[in-house]
């Protein structure tokens, strides 16, 4: 359906259609809404409706900073703001943080989601989304915060390589959300911190645990305080973890034509992929795709596994070298 006709009073609906405030009144819709064989409105369009309705009521306050004349805008958030943020964060928590789904919202959502998902997990203190800061203490990588910037240096990445492709540009309706700093965002020196973030992650080898559904608190009428918990999160095994980091370095590599390193992230990929024992849903990664890259990447032609078709596309990636050698020793044998 169309994400429009969640806005009430607009336009004849269905006695089906569940409108977009009965969520905030009713707290146990959310969930049973989500797990209908096809929910309509789709989980996508909730976070589209949510996010748009704080977007949309958001008073933007002038304020001065330190004595300064010039004026700059001062975000100001109401208790429905916060609610609806929540509930946000709480369907793409129940679509287990998935990049492949986040990326079908505009891209100005996009930052919305993950800079709120870094505000509640840092402890209600906002966080620069343009300068998210390093990381010196592993300890903080076990943290909900830990994997807040984890999906964020994620979403960098595969967000860079989607608007080679796709470009930034998403609509909503009539409205256009582009980001005039998207150009920030994927800087060279913003893409490359990422790249060194998730490097490090897999050096450290310390591994966060899944933030779930059941983390968020739902806001109510008489409670003023945001209450997360997040002892709800589930662990997430360090196979699922680190097949899941090589995997975006990998794919990240591949489209930047760097084949070699790109090889490598493959091939660990691979090996933890196969050592997984049990998914959390963390993990987001097609195997036939995956093999698909490894066979592009680092099969030997002479693998004896690959089928002659196989073979053949990979002589002619090698420029039929094995070809060649095998006629040289034959000839030289006379």
């Amino acid at each position: 359906m169309d994400v429009d006709l969640l806005r009430p009073g607009t336009v004849p609906i269905s006695p089906d259609t569940v409108l977009w405030f009965e969520f905030l009144l009713r707290e146990e819709l959310l969930l049973d809404h989500l797990q209908k064989e096809k929910p309509d409105p789709s989980p996508v369009e909730l976070i589209n409706k949510f996010t748009s309705v704080v977007y949309e009521t958001t008073d933007l306050k002038k304020v001065e900073v330190d004595g300064d004349k010039s004026s700059v805008l001062e975000t100001k958030y109401t208790l429905k703001h916060l609610a609806l943020k929540i509930l946000s964060l709480k369907v793409v928590a129940y679509l287990k943080w998935n990049l492949d789904i986040i990326k079908e919202l505009p891209y100005k959502f996009q930052l919305n989601i993950l800079q709120d998902l870094l505000y509640f997990t840092n402890n209600q203190i906002p966080v620069d989304i343009f300068n998210v800061p390093d990381v010196e203490d592993t300890e903080i990588l076990s943290q909900p915060f830990g994997f807040a910037l984890v999906l964020f240096h994620r979403w960098v990445i595969r967000s860079t390589v989607n608007c080679i492709f796709m470009g930034p540009v998403k609509f909503i309706g009539n409205i256009e959300f582009t980001s005039p700093d998207d150009s920030i965002i994927h800087s060279p020196q913003n893409v490359q911190k990422s790249v060194c973030f998730l490097t490090d992650i897999l050096a450290k080898g310390c591994v966060p645990h899944l933030i779930t559904y059941d983390c968020f608190a739902t806001l109510k009428e008489d409670s003023l305080l945001v209450e997360n918990n997040w002892d709800r999160s589930t662990p997430i095994s360090k196979d699922e973890f680190y097949a899941q980091i090589s995997y975006d370095l990998a794919e990240f590599y591949f489209f930047k034509e760097n084949y070699e390193t790109a090889t490598s992230y493959f091939n660990n990929c691979m090996q933890y992929y196969n050592s997984i024992s049990h998914k959390t849903g963390f993990l987001n990664v097609n195997s036939k795709k995956l093999e698909g890259y490894c066979l592009a990447c680092s099969c030997s032609a002479t693998d004896t596994s690959l089928s002659l078709l196989q073979q053949l596309h990979m002589s002619t990636v090698n420029q039929y070298m094995v070809c060649i050698l095998f006629l040289f020793l034959v000839f030289s044998r006379g």
